[in-house]
Formats: structure tokens, sequence, C-alpha cells
């Protein structure tokens, strides 16, 4: 992968979200809430490669709250910060500033040049970001982002639709839109979805996400799947431990 397009990753990384996942083992059986609390960790994140892209690793390091403090890959080593108001993220190549609102939500993103303004409804779900490249709208139904829309300039309008599982999304973590991959923030671009997602699917693309759990009934791995008429790849493997 170019270094180009993975600071795109990065900046998607950083900016774009959806939902996230830590649930109970059988769809058809919720847990009695005993391991609620654990906090969910990313130990690991690998993209396969393909044709036209390498395989790199990302690792993450957490602080004794629960928080990302590091990540580390071939390309760059990431370090966070955190303040009452704001978050550090700190690169080789750049600095970037995610400023918080009074409900201590992500308002608005400083990435060099561009930056993102971020809306929420009054139940705490974000419902739209802006930027100067375009704008993406999030339509909501029963504690589920049922589909979404990007409007990006020079590129038209992109319509996304979402399925889910049972699974319940307990503790209410969040994946990037960009990558529909795990954020590594919990909680600073509201409430996550209900349920856990199964597919994400556009006219020109779709992804499927696949789960193992522990004996707990918690998520320890992750795998994201891009099918195509041909095809199938793994784009995504994502390690979480507690």
């Amino acid at each position: 992968m170019a270094k180009k397009n993975f600071h795109l990753m990065t900046c998607l990384f950083t900016a774009l979200t959806l939902f996230f996942v830590s649930c109970d083992k059988d769809d058809n059986k919720q847990s009695n809430g005993a391991n609620s609390k654990r906090i969910a960790k990313l130990t690991k994140v690998l993209s396969p490669g393909t044709e036209d892209e390498s395989t790199f690793q990302s690792v993450y390091e957490y602080d004794n709250m629960g928080r990302i403090v590091k990540t580390d890959n071939i390309f760059e080593t990431t370090y966070y910060s955190y303040l009452a108001d704001k978050i550090i993220v700190e690169t080789t190549y750049r600095t970037d500033i995610l400023k918080l609102n009074d409900n201590g939500l992500v308002s608005k993103i400083n990435m060099g040049p561009m930056n993102i303004e971020c809306s929420y409804n009054n139940k705490n779900e974000l419902i739209k970001q802006i930027n100067a490249g375009g704008i993406l709208d999030y339509n909501w139904n029963n504690g589920n982002i049922v589909n979404f829309k990007v409007d990006s300039e020079g590129n038209g309008i992109s319509n996304y639709n979402v399925t889910y599982t049972n699974y319940k999304n307990r503790e209410q973590l969040t994946i990037n839109l960009g990558t529909f991959s795990p954020n590594i923030f919990k909680g600073i671009y509201g409430v996550g979805t209900k349920n856990l997602p199964a597919s994400v699917t556009s006219d020109v693309r779709k992804l499927t996400y696949e789960y193992e759990f522990d004996k707990d009934g918690d998520i320890t791995k992750m795998t994201i799947k891009e099918e195509s008429p041909d095809k199938e790849i793994e784009r995504m493997i994502i390690y979480i431990e507690y």
C-alpha cells in the first residue's frame, strides 16, 4: 500500500465512524451483563495482502484508564493525548486535533488543512459529517444506522445500506465508516448502534462481518470481507482483548 493511501486510511480512522461490537456468543441469547463493564482493547489489526496492496499490521497500546495512547505500524507511530476539551493525535507527518463539545462528543476535527464538522441529534446519535470534500448523512431507526449517504464533491452520491445481526452492542463501541473497521476511540462520536453489523452494501461494494468469541461471549476476533461477483477478499482482521 502506498504511503499516501495509508494517510487516507489514517484520516478515515480518525474521522468517519459507524458502529462496533462486544456481544453475546449466541444470536438468540443475550448475556446477563456480568462482563459488560470489561474494556475492549484492540491489540492487533491486520490488512491481508492482495494483488495490489501489501499486508501490514498495526498494534495498539492503552493507559490504565483503557484509553488508546499509541499505535504503531510499518509506516508510522502515532501518539494520543487527552485534555478536557480536545484529543491530540500526533504522527510523524502531522498533528490532528479532535475538539469536544459539552457532552464530550467530537464537534470538529482539524486534520492539517482539512476540517470536519460533526452533528448529533438529541439522542447523541451521529447524523452528519461535513468537510470541504463532501457530506455524510446517517439515517437511524430503532437504535441502528440503517443507511447512510456519501455526497462527495466531484464523485456524486453513494448510498449504503446496513444490515445487522441480533447481537447487542453492549459496550457502545464504534466502527469507522471509511474502512468499516473498529474505531480506536470509544464514545466520542455519540452512541454506538444497538446491534452488531452483518453487512454494508452499496451499488458497487459489499462488506460482510464474521466474529469469534471467548467463553464469556465477548468478541475476540473480527474479520471483514469484501464480496464481488468473481471473488471474496479478506480486507481486515481485528484482534481484541479485555
